[in-house]
Order: structure tokens, then C-alpha cells, then sequence
């Protein structure tokens, strides 16, 4: 006789959360990529297939408008924003975003024009710089960095703090090296890079 009875594999609780989990945030981030390509069609399937909210959408649009300030596409961001209500307190904050992300990519045309059509105050403009600094240590691109530093008149005690954050960050994450470096770079102190280094030595005896 030919047994037909299916094997079912009952998946454990944690690991269902965690697939719909991963369903829903690639969900929104495929929405997100519709709207800042203009495919508005494409989004609201995507929207009705995985039953997103109106604040995910929401959330989502606020991102897209930024990617599309970044990428030049003002045109897109403003029909973005007219589509789903974007506050003015909402396109400066991804206004910001998109300028910092400019800065840190060396697009510094297009972070002025980024500025220029959302009327970002100097403060702003300078703390963006500052974090695009910290962002460009952090991923090791000194060079850039100190091209940042110079364009908007960042002075030592700036460039140093944002030294110890990138380099605590590092640390955080297990980049030894890098953190090492930007000890080093920086100048945070003597007992910092030997102990960094110390670090790195025994990781490698491990």
C-alpha cells in the first residue's frame, strides 16, 4: 500500500515572526523604490498585496522624497510630497538627510542645490557636514574627510569629536583596524592606540 500522507514541518513561533518580519520590511522598502521611481501603480499593488499601513506608507514616502532629493529628482519629491501630505517639518528633515548624504558622496553641487530649494539654515548645513565627517572616518575615507573639514571650516575641536565617535562606533562594531587608525589619525591618546592595538594582537593570536 502507498503511504500519501504529506510530512508537514511545523515551523517554530520565533522563526514565522521573524519570515513576516523580513516579508514586511522588504515589502516597504520595494514601495519605497516604486515611489522614488515615480511608479505609483507599481507601489499601491505592492501596498494592497502586503496590507501595509498608512503610517508605513507614510514613513515609506518620507524616505523616497529624500532618495529622490539626493538623486536630483525634484520634480519626483514634489509629486511625492503632494501625493501623501509630506509636512514641511518632514521634507526639511529628509532635506537635511539627502544634503548629508550629498556632502559625504562628495556631490557638493548637489547638496547646494539640495539647500537652496528647501532653505537650509547654516546650522543646519554645518551639522550635516559634521555627521557626513564622522561618516566618511568611520568608513575610512580620511582624504574625503579632511576635504569636508577644510570646505566648511570645521575646526579641531569638531573633527575631534566626531573622531571619538567614529571611533567608538568602530569599536562597537569590531572594525579593530579602522578603530586603530582613527586613534592614530586623531591623536586620541597614547593609552588609546596601544590598547587598540594590544586588541588587535590578541584577536589575531585567537
Amino acid at each position: 500500500m502507498v503511504n500519501n500522507t504529506k510530512n508537514t514541518t511545523v515551523l517554530p513561533a520565533d522563526i514565522k515572526k521573524q519570515l513576516r518580519q523580513m516579508i514586511e520590511t522588504n515589502a516597504i522598502n520595494a514601495y519605497k523604490t516604486r515611489l522614488s521611481e515615480g511608479n505609483f501603480e507599481a507601489a499601491a499593488y505592492i501596498a494592497k498585496e502586503h496590507e501595509l499601513t498608512a503610517e508605513q506608507m507614510k514613513a515609506a514616502a518620507v524616505k523616497a522624497y529624500e532618495k529622490c532629493l539626493y538623486e536630483g529628482s525634484f520634480g519626483d519629491a514634489a509629486h511625492i510630497a503632494n501625493k501623501y501630505e509630506l509636512t514641511k517639518k518632514q521634507m526639511k528633515a529628509a532635506a537635511v538627510k539627502a544634503y548629508e548624504t550629498c556632502v559625504s558622496k562628495g556631490k557638493l553641487d548637489d547638496a547646494e542645490k539640495i539647500a537652496k530649494e528647501h532653505e537650509l539654515t547654516k546650522k543646519q548645513m554645518k551639522a550635516a557636514a559634521v555627521s557626513a565627517y564622522e561618516k566618511c572616518l568611520y568608513e575610512g575615507y580620511f582624504e574625503h574627510a579632511a576635504d569636508i573639514a577644510e570646505y566648511y571650516e570645521l575646526g579641531k575641536v569638531l573633527q575631534q569629536a566626531a573622531a571619538v565617535k567614529a571611533y567608538e562606533e568602530c569599536l562597537s562594531k569590531g572594525h579593530l583596524r579602522l578603530a586603530a587608525d582613527i586613534a592614530e589619525y586623531y591623536e586620541l591618546g597614547k593609552d588609546i592606540v596601544d590598547g587598540t592595538n594590544k586588541l588587535l594582537d590578541l584577536l589575531r593570536i585567537n
